[in-house]
């Protein structure tokens, strides 16, 4: 179900205050936003860019409906925050969720 074909750098990693999950990944500053497409389920977040899937399990239940998606106007990355749906749950082992980005 994990696939990066893009192979893009990324990062899943808890919000500070652990109620949210935080995927954050590098897209280039000159893409047009336009090429992008965000998918959030409950249990895992597809991305399409520029036709190639980024598609990740996440490691709790998130709210899709509360999801939302920055882009930054400095380097392009674009940050998806997606509020956990059992936010009081233990945080999860980040080694377990990487895919790798060879």
């Amino acid at each position: 179900m994990q696939k990066n074909e893009g192979q893009w750098q990324f990062s899943l990693d808890d919000s500070s205050d652990g109620r949210s999950i935080e995927f954050a990944v590098a897209v280039c500053r000159y893409l047009d936003t336009s090429l992008i497409r965000a998918d959030v389920q409950p249990r895992f977040v597809r991305l399409l860019i520029q036709g190639k899937l980024l598609q990740l399990e996440l490691p709790a239940e998130v709210k899709p409906s509360l999801a939302t998606a920055q882009r930054s106007n400095a380097t392009g990355n674009l940050l998806l925050t997606m509020p956990k749906e059992h936010p009081d749950a233990a945080h999860y082992d980040e080694a377990k969720h990487q895919v790798a980005n060879a």
